[in-house]
């Protein structure tokens, strides 16, 4: 199941030209006593028309900035929710929300709330009473494209027509970060499935390495193993082979790859970033320096259109360190242990999960 987590609203305010005035200096708070149907967040995602939707284990919800919109699971009515776990939620190109769940997959009309709800099994399903749907995207004919228990298939998402695409056993899709190609990650290769001709064969490679992270953009597909927690696998989509790994200092917790071949990546014991393929900083504590970034684990990372650095710590808040500076800002947690768990920017907003509440 993907770990829990709570989302925190903090809300930019515009003042002096000192560095401070580019941080937030102002929380909101939003719980279950703000209208939230449950303080332990999956997941998040934002609409074409501004609307946040919230995850929870506990039933979904819309978020307008004021009110809170729920979206529960009731057995007896089959136009809710197939179930109240949340896992995933994305948008078709019609304004359609869809919902992956830990039992079933569901198409939501947010102007009327109704549902419709999908298995791909469902009589197998039901007996075990858990089926996990977290691995979507939609392709340019607007189908969604579902790896569900190894097996992809393809959803019509207007008729809900099901379609089994391939027989053969595949462990993950991803989407590069431009979301102009989308990967199937296989025991043996790797497809990309908007331009069919591009495969690559990685059979020896995938013998020896337990993926279990995978991030992509148009040149470059990063795979996080298990069994190779020193290092980050880099496949180069034009020389179609591996390429020499990047070598990490301790355990990965997240990381990404952007359109410009800049590599994030958050550990256990800091963080690293990589540009032109070559570290331009390796950021760990110092304790010699209160202004480091703080100790412990980097759970996320993220940065804003003006280059400022966000690391989601696991006990200390939110460490900002601007483009022009070598030393970091600490947003301190409002709870202590406040692990930052994902860090995204909506507007003028940075949208924060921690594991404790909505701010």
């Amino acid at each position: 199941m993907t770990q829990s987590k709570v989302i925190l609203f903090y809300l930019f305010f515009v003042c002096a030209s000192s560095i401070n005035a580019q941080l937030p200096n102002r929380f909101l708070l939003f719980d279950v006593k703000s209208g939230l149907s449950q303080n332990s967040v999956t997941c998040f995602f934002e609409d074409s028309k501004g609307l946040i939707w919230i995850g929870t284990q506990d039933g979904l919800n819309s978020f307008d900035g004021k009110t809170f919109t729920h979206f529960e699971h009731d057995p007896m009515d089959t136009n809710s929710l197939s179930n109240k776990y949340i896992l995933k939620i994305s948008e078709d190109a019609q304004g359609y929300i869809w919902v992956g769940t830990a039992f079933g997959l569901n198409k939501l009309n947010p102007s009327t709330g109704k549902v419709n709800r999908l298995f791909i099994e469902f009589e197998k399903e039901r007996k075990f009473s858990s089926s996990i749907y977290d691995q979507f995207a939609f392709d340019k004919n607007n189908r969604l494209l579902l790896l569900h228990k190894t097996i992809l298939y393809s959803i019509n998402t207007s008729t809900l027509e099901t379609k089994k695409e391939s027989e053969i056993v595949s462990k993950h899709l991803v989407e590069s970060i431009n979301k102009k190609d989308q990967y199937i990650i296989r025991n043996d290769s790797i497809h990309n499935l908007k331009k069919p001709h591009q495969h690559y064969e990685i059979k020896e490679y995938a013998k020896s390495h337990t993926i279990s992270k995978v991030a992509a953009n148009q040149d470059f597909i990063l795979f996080y193993s298990e069994n190779k927690k020193s290092e980050l696998d880099v496949f180069d989509l034009k020389l179609k082979r591996f390429i020499e790994p990047i070598k990490v200092t301790s355990s990965v917790s997240s990381f990404s790859i952007h359109e410009d071949n800049s590599i994030h990546i958050a550990m256990k014991n800091g963080f690293m970033a990589l540009k032109k393929n070559e570290f331009n900083t390796v950021i760990s504590f110092d304790a010699a320096n209160p202004q480091s970034i703080p100790s412990g684990p980097i759970l996320s990372t993220f940065t804003d259109s003006k280059k400022n650095l966000w690391n989601g710590t696991s006990t200390s808040g939110i460490a900002v360190q601007p483009s022009s500076f070598s030393n970091f800002t600490l947003i301190p947690s409002i709870h202590k242990n406040d692990a930052i768990q994902d860090i995204s920017l909506r507007e003028h907003e940075i949208i924060t999960a921690s594991n404790t509440g909505i701010y």
